[in-house]
């Protein structure tokens, strides 16, 4: 989801986005902002926000949600550039090094749901004794929740890439074909679904649902049914 907001002013530091990013991951007791995830987009034009929603001459830091935002705030202010702005949905204020009050803001990680639907038609090498399917579906959900942010195409959940026709370790699952289809919706949904690969759609790209780095991916539900090769 893109958001856009109002823009806070002027820092004292001179952080290249790298920069920030690493004092945003460091321990609060060395000056850091104590989070686990960390995005920085920057923002460099004079005069037109971006396609993300960032004002000229702004940064946007997105954490994850456990983080203390008034410890990420106090970091940010730190580490940005002293002519850089700062982009998000949440404020705080920072007292400067002359103890005026400096608005912060900053921006939060956000949970993105799946559902997957699975068709599998099973071979001699399925095994043949516990539960497949159910172990099927929990490598498919992990898979998922495993999934990190990312801010280019290689994020999102992507068709091909599932664990169905292999285990996460690579070796064969005992699968002959499958279909798939991913949705993305709140959780327990509606679910808006994908055509279904490689079936309706042979193109995993346009079958994948691709996300950024304010998106991490969460699974809320996977079906799968299988049959046997005649």
């Amino acid at each position: 989801p893109r958001r856009s907001s109002p823009v806070a002013h002027r820092g004292p530091g001179g952080g290249a986005p790298d920069a920030i990013r690493a004092i945003i991951l460091s321990p609060i007791d060395v000056n850091g902002g104590g989070a686990t995830y960390c995005a920085v987009e920057y923002n460099p034009g004079d005069e037109n926000p971006d396609d993300a929603g960032n004002l000229p001459h702004s940064v946007r830091v997105v954490v994850d949600q456990e983080a203390d935002g008034q410890s990420v705030a106090n970091a940010l202010w730190r580490a940005k550039a002293a002519g850089d702005n700062t982009n998000g949905p949440e404020a705080y204020v920072v007292v400067d090094a002359m103890g005026g009050n400096q608005n912060v803001l900053i921006d939060r990680l956000d949970d993105v749901w799946f559902a997957v639907v699975i068709t599998v038609t099973i071979g001699t090498d399925w095994p043949p004794v516990g539960a497949p399917i159910d172990q099927l579906r929990q490598d498919v959900a992990d898979y998922i929740e495993g999934l990190q942010p990312a801010g280019n195409n290689a994020g999102g959940v992507r068709v091909n890439l599932l664990p169905i026709s292999t285990f996460p370790n690579g070796e064969t699952r005992g699968v002959i074909n499958f279909t798939v289809r991913v949705g993305q919706g709140p959780q327990g949904g509606p679910f808006v679904y994908q055509d279904i690969y490689p079936t309706v759609e042979p193109n995993a790209d346009l079958a994948s649902i691709i996300l950024t780095s304010r998106d991490k991916p969460r699974c809320s539900v996977v079906d799968v049914t299988a049959s046997i090769v005649p």
